[in-house]
């Protein structure tokens, strides 16, 4: 059987870009989509994505107080600079 990697993009605020890159090990998240083993790719964002991006595995996921929200356990993969206009 195959196992097959996800990766979702998604543009966070840069408070929460600078937490997870000193080492946060939680981020929430509005959709119910993720789950354990999906890879993350963080792209900061001020009002446009900046080149700045995070990779982050999903380690696992549970309900969080808030109605609505997931909180998902990440670990730090790679940070470096995105050249891709892809997200502007």
């Amino acid at each position: 059987m195959c196992s097959f990697v996800i990766v979702h993009h998604l543009k966070i605020l840069p408070e929460e870009f600078e937490a997870i890159s000193k080492g946060a090990a939680e981020v929430t998240v509005s959709e119910n989509i993720y789950k354990a083993k999906d890879v993350l790719c963080l792209h900061e964002w001020k009002g446009e994505c900046t080149k700045r991006v995070i990779e982050v595995l999903v380690l696992d996921r549970r309900q969080s107080l808030t109605p609505g929200l997931i909180v998902l356990k990440i670990e730090k993969m790679k940070e470096g600079e995105n050249n891709s206009d892809l997200f502007k």
